[in-house]
């Protein structure tokens, strides 16, 4: 009894010991397709997830991420939405050299940049300079 009784103690104490996952927010102008559960990535390796976002009265994305405790970063760092794969967009955390570090609960402002395979979509009409090369291709 007083053998389970210790364990039970030890594993409570060992828990208050661990260091929690850092949650800050990222400011962007544009959500640009990313969503809750989308990854943070640093150097090809994932640090965190999308928690949530939503929009401020501003009309501004404010995402809600959840950092790996284990990842110091300063607050300089860059934060920015750029594609992952064909279908999925990811934050890409570019690492500052301040010495001051990310805490929880702070507030970061992140880049917006456009993707230029975003502003050519599938549907939209082929530009008239493909007609012709197909042409001037027949008549050779």
């Amino acid at each position: 009894m007083i053998r389970h009784l210790f364990i039970a103690l030890l594993l409570l104490f060992l828990s208050s010991c661990q260091k929690e996952d850092k949650e800050v927010f990222l400011l962007f102008e544009e959500s640009e397709g990313i969503g809750q559960h989308s990854p943070i990535m640093l150097k090809g390796v994932q640090i965190g997830k999308v928690l949530n976002i939503e929009l401020t009265s501003e009309y501004k994305v404010i995402a809600y991420v959840e950092l790996n405790e284990s990842v110091d970063l300063p607050k300089d760092s860059q934060f920015e939405i750029q594609r992952q794969d064909l279908f999925n967009k990811a934050i890409y955390v570019s690492p500052g050299n301040s010495s001051h570090l990310i805490q929880s609960g702070d507030t970061i402002q992140g880049i917006t940049t456009i993707d230029v395979r975003d502003l050519t979509p599938c549907s939209s009409p082929r530009p008239a300079v493909f007609d012709e090369i197909k042409e001037m291709l027949k008549n050779n």
